[in-house]
């Protein structure tokens, strides 16, 4: 066999969302290459829901196959801590059963971030005379200034009245509901940056704690329309990561 696919993917639990949206990524990357596609997850928690998944189990099963050649596709967003160590777990798992190419995360590099702010921008139907805040995961560390990049990549594209704000990183949805570039006259839309929405859907963008997304806009003055669909449940947004796994 000339080549196979892994997806690493990363989350805190098996979330209907995330669970449809990558095997539905799977299907996709299956049809449009002809290569056998698999999962791997990197958490304790969700791998209690779905332990197959396990990258042992999964590596297993990839060197039984052993294809010459072994592409790895992350669902991360960006080369962060979490990341880095999945990926060293690839690597040594790896190690001697022939070629590896591990991709980088799609916000990474600023060609890939070219692409998916334009895919990401018809997928989602943005209009720019629409106020919007999207919300990623962040870190705290040099990874946020990523988000930020992607953020001047949709502000290029004519979206003016679009920010970003992290959930653990800067700067966050206080800082956001006092942007200057929205539209005081029109409502902010609250779009997941994620790959799954998931529990933050609930604690951290709509839900009742006063400190959630919604809360904070509308205590800020904001009329507010939040979003409950993660990345991976957009069919155009799953087509862009399906084509970076046919870089060669």
């Amino acid at each position: 066999m000339r080549e196979a696919i892994l997806i690493a993917s990363y989350g805190g639990r098996a979330e209907p969302g995330r669970v449809s949206g990558l095997a539905l990524l799977q299907k996709e990357i299956e049809e449009q290459t002809g290569l056998p596609v698999l999962q791997a997850y990197y958490n304790k928690a969700l791998l209690r829901e779905e332990p197959d998944k396990a990258l042992e189990i999964q590596m297993d099963r990839l060197r039984r196959l052993a294809p010459e050649k072994l592409t790895v596709l992350p669902t991360f967003l960006v080369n962060g801590k979490t990341w880095t160590a999945f990926r060293e777990q690839i690597e040594a798992g790896w190690e001697g059963c022939g070629s590896l190419q591990i991709l980088e995360p799609v916000l990474q590099k600023e060609e890939t971030r070219d692409i998916f702010a334009q895919r990401l921008a018809k997928a989602l139907g943005l209009d720019p005379r629409k106020n919007y805040l999207f919300v990623g995961h962040g870190a705290g560390d040099q990874t946020d200034l990523l988000y930020l990049e992607t953020e001047k990549k949709l502000r290029a594209l004519g979206f003016d009245r679009l920010s970003f704000a992290l959930l653990h990183g800067v700067p966050g949805i206080r800082e956001a509901a006092a942007c200057s570039c929205w539209d005081a006259g029109r409502e902010v839309h609250v779009i997941p940056f994620l790959v799954s929405a998931g529990k933050h859907m609930m604690r951290d963008l709509a839900g009742e704690h006063p400190d959630c997304a919604a809360g904070i806009l509308s205590r800020a003055g904001w009329q507010v329309q939040v979003s409950s669909c993660g990345l991976m449940e957009n069919p155009q947004v799953r087509e862009c990561f399906a084509s970076l796994s046919h870089i060669k």
